[in-house]
């Protein structure tokens, strides 16, 4: 397997976790409330 095959999907990935983590900490932040179904919405 060649190396950026598994790299740029790894990548994307990271990528995609530190936005969905920074979008729900925003939410928590701005509505002073911790909705745990926004976290399973932004799993899918």
């Amino acid at each position: 397997m060649e190396k950026g095959k598994v790299f740029m999907p790894a990548i994307a990935a990271l990528l995609a976790a530190i936005i969905g983590a920074v979008v729900w900490a925003l939410i928590i932040v701005l509505t002073d409330y911790e909705l745990g179904i926004i976290a399973w919405g932004l799993d899918y």
